[in-house]
């Protein structure tokens, strides 16, 4: 039972249940004995029992029970004593750290005990943490040593890592343009205020950029010819609004072999490249908008430097792209979570987020099925088995070396 219950718990943990994961088990623990009890009392017949335990010279009697207006304040004390025991639970397992009590867990063996489940799957889940964060802290300092050679690190540099957020663009709402913007600009604050006022020692530093990638957004017009259509006219004047900027503000748009490129600095100072794709220049369409970013950021920022080849290593192993749709919608938690998973793991190449989908219709509660089952619950089997077979563009966490590895990005770009 208690390896089924820790099974229980890793799978619940994997689908981001963590604090269901270990109360879990301990609700039912106490009403499973409970029943197996009643039923090998009442149910199963006691001649056969009876039988069993008298080889051992034992002997199993019951009592029967019927309920009566006497039973009542049992009834009652039951009542109560399950609904303490239900709010002391969730309040023990919801507790993120045990640094209290680290001197009576570090007593306490992590081996499967069948008389006391619920405290060995509390005891399994601390000793696990520990264990990660241990492996986590030699991995680190391991890394500084490279073939007994002497290296010179700056700590300042190296936990310092670049985020770039891509977000492919075609033919949104201006419902769907307003979210993303308005998610990008919170993140963008958020970003301003970690370097500002440097709120806690564990935060990551990191340098942002975001870029998106507009699909099919010129077309001929009789005076002007090839110019940008009523889509990004849209989306120009939400920037305007969102950014609070006048259309006479400083900002550069260049012409480039795809089309064009817009670059405007959000009010927290991130820079925000908007990228004008000409589908007469280019190839149109999501996929090979996520070929150019991955090798203008990658391949050209990266590899095309001039920076030595550990220097190089060094940039892709602290590099990350997060990509993202033009519709979607996201927090600054959502994204700093995936970044401390990915910072603390360096063997994850990539991390999706559960997503949601929004609105209403018959569309939407189709779209909930599908990504109840293939993102949330296919995703984490995948996870436990091993590897994720599939990240969703939509809102992803990549690493730079895990794209840049052998053979990755090129074929990506081929044709099936």
């Amino acid at each position: 039972m208690n390896f089924v219950l820790r099974f229980i718990s890793r799978l619940l943990s994997a689908m981001s249940m963590r604090v269901l994961a270990v109360l879990h088990p301990l609700l039912i623990v106490v009403p499973l004995l409970t029943m197996i009890f009643i039923g090998m009392c009442f149910i199963t017949p006691a001649c056969s029992i009876r039988g069993y335990l008298s080889i051992y010279e034992l002997q199993w009697h019951c009592l029967a029970w019927k309920v009566s207006q006497n039973s009542l304040p049992e009834i009652c004390f039951g009542v109560l004593w399950l609904i303490i025991y239900l709010c002391w639970a969730y309040q023990h397992v919801k507790a993120p750290k045990f640094s209290a009590d680290d001197d009576v867990f570090d007593t306490i063996t992590t081996l499967l005990n069948g008389l006391t489940i619920e405290q060995s799957l509390v005891v399994y889940r601390v000793s696990h943490n520990k264990k990660e964060i241990d492996d986590n802290h030699w991995s680190s300092d391991e890394a500084e040593v490279d073939d007994g050679d002497l290296r010179i690190t700056n700590d300042e540099i190296d936990k310092t890592v670049t985020l770039y957020i891509c977000a492919t663009m075609w033919h949104e709402t201006r419902i769907e343009m307003m979210q993303m913007l308005k998610s990008i600009t919170k993140l963008d604050k958020e970003h301003s205020l970690m370097l500002i006022e440097r709120r806690r020692s564990d935060d990551i530093k990191y340098r942002l950029e975001a870029h998106i990638f507009f699909d099919d957004v010129w077309e001929d017009q009789m005076e002007c010819g090839r110019a940008p259509n009523g889509f990004f006219q849209t989306f120009f004047h939400l920037l305007l609004e969102l950014t609070q900027q006048s259309a006479e503000n400083d900002r550069v748009l260049v012409n480039t072999a795809y089309g064009g490129r817009l670059v405007v600095r959000l009010p927290a100072g991130t820079l925000l490249f908007v990228h004008l794709k000409d589908k007469q220049l280019v190839r149109h369409k999501k996929r090979w908008s996520q070929v150019m970013y991955l090798y203008y950021l990658l391949g050209h920022r990266i590899m095309d430097s001039h920076m030595s080849v550990e220097d190089r290593q060094l940039e892709a192993d602290n590099t990350y792209i997060l990509a993202i749709d033009g519709d979607s919608k996201f927090e600054p938690s959502a994204v700093m979570k995936l970044l401390r998973l990915m910072n603390a793991k360096n063997e994850i190449g990539c991390a999706c987020g559960r997503i949601h989908p929004i609105g209403e219709g018959i569309m939407i509660w189709y779209q909930k099925f599908e990504y109840a089952i293939s993102h949330w619950f296919q995703k984490a089997a995948e996870h436990v088995f091993g590897c994720v077979l599939c990240a969703p563009g939509c809102f992803s966490l990549f690493r730079a070396s895990a794209l840049m590895d052998d053979n990755v990005m090129h074929k990506y770009t081929k044709t099936a």
